[in-house]
């Protein structure tokens, strides 16, 4: 495991200073919200306890042995008439991620395309199964003593009605946020704690939180574990706890055009269903509490 950087926080932060939007947050708000995120390698680090799940298999038509990023990218559907429509259909949504990519067509372009795939590939993972899992557009606020910033992500994954993981596209092919966006996810998964805080009795349920990292067909995925002394710090100032955040791969995600990536993915889907699944929700009180929203902010009362 390799931390991504080690820096002297020495500064005094002042929560005045942050930019109002967390799609600007960089240093300065990364130090002051105490975020260490640390690259890995090892699966476990993400997922420990799901190290021996295996692959989903009804995801195993997602495989697609033989399909690497050029074939993929000349993907033609009626000649590959052995194939079902759910695997035509995601082959075509990364032909069109792949192309665009490649042509240097313009971002206004480019994000629909991702945003096509991304659906895509969540259904089929069955992480949203309109029984107990949904997934729903995310406009997640980050609350700062009494400021609030915009920690919006594309998607929240819920369990019930508890938030588990938040998922964010990058929405232009050369990545210009600070680094690659990922202190952004970071903050939105601070967010959506705060709302499960809220919403759900004063307590940190789930502790462990995940985020989905999407550039063009790259995926990364982040563990977070919260505590109940760094999410009600944020109420009253600035975090003294440092909040530990393990990234999954190192470097660059994995890549969907690619067999070998692929079914990395597939089996990290898995292991994020399995867990989300495995979170004991009890909704059957929520209709009792009064909720309240103030500028897109969830309170309860």
């Amino acid at each position: 495991m390799t931390p991504k950087s080690k820096r002297v926080r020495a500064q005094a932060y002042d929560v005045e200073d942050f930019k109002p939007s967390a799609s600007y947050f960089a240093i300065y708000e990364e130090e002051a919200l105490k975020i260490n995120i640390c690259e890995t390698d090892d699966v476990s680090e993400i997922f420990p306890g799901y190290s021996k799940v295996q692959t989903d298999p009804e995801l195993n038509h997602l495989r697609l042995e033989g399909f690497d990023y050029d074939q993929v990218l000349t993907f033609v559907p009626n000649k590959h008439e052995d194939l079902n429509d759910n695997q035509r259909r995601f082959l075509m949504k990364l032909k069109h991620v792949l192309r665009s990519s490649a042509t240097g067509s313009p971002d206004s372009k480019f994000e629909p395309f991702v945003q096509a795939l991304v659906d895509v590939f969540l259904q089929e993972c069955k992480l949203d199964d309109s029984l107990h899992l949904e997934i729903v557009p995310s406009r997640l606020r980050l609350v700062i003593v009494d400021k609030i910033h915009a920690a919006f992500s594309d998607s929240e994954g819920r369990k019930d009605e508890q938030i588990v993981w938040v998922l964010q596209e990058s929405k232009h092919k050369h990545d210009r946020r600070f680094k690659n966006g990922e202190v952004q996810l970071v903050s939105a998964l601070i967010a959506a704690c705060q709302q499960n805080y809220n919403a759900f009795s004063d307590y940190i349920f789930p502790q462990v939180m995940y985020g989905i990292n999407v550039r063009v067909d790259e995926v990364s995925i982040m563990r977070a574990v919260f505590t109940r002394e760094y999410i009600l710090s944020l109420f009253g100032g600035l975090p003294q706890q440092v909040l530990e955040v393990k990234k999954y791969p190192e470097r660059t995600g994995l890549k969907l055009s690619f067999y070998e990536s692929r079914n990395k993915l597939l089996s990290l889907m898995t292991k994020l269903r399995k867990y989300t699944l495995s979170i004991e929700t009890n909704t059957s009180d929520t209709s009792e509490i009064n909720y309240t929203y103030i500028d897109h902010v969830l309170y309860v009362h």
